[in-house]
């Protein structure tokens, strides 16, 4: 079974993505970015789903690591805003070199799409 990291401090988002993917994936989620470095550190997985405004280390710090200790696995940068609208962050993923981006003011569905056409 194809394993999924979710990292979002938003824990409604976190349970509904738990939900929607759980039957085909494996899922763990953390609720910041300090606690998902740990983990990529030392376990595999395929996709990591990453907001970028979180406490700890930022989606940028957490994508940076993924792809310098997981060069595999793919990314999703997702992001509900702040400061600035959420395109904004999300522009800046891909310039991290993040392929696929998700809006969360975007349908659930959208996103369940993104991730079986990448898995």
């Amino acid at each position: 079974m194809k394993k999924i990291v979710i990292v979002d401090d938003d824990l409604l988002f976190c349970e509904v993505a738990k939900d929607q993917f759980s039957a085909e994936y494996n899922i763990t989620t953390f609720n910041n970015g300090n606690d998902a470095s740990e983990f990529i550190k030392q376990n595999h997985f395929d996709l990591l789903i990453t907001d970028i405004l979180l406490p700890g280390q930022d989606g940028f710090e957490i994508i940076q690591l993924t792809q310098a200790e997981r060069g595999d696995a793919k990314i999703i940068a997702i992001s509900g805003g702040g400061s600035v609208d959420s395109e904004s962050y999300l522009d800046l993923a891909k310039r991290f070199g993040v392929v696929y981006t998700f809006s969360k003011q975007s349908p659930i569905t959208q996103l369940t799409e993104i991730v079986k056409e990448i898995l």
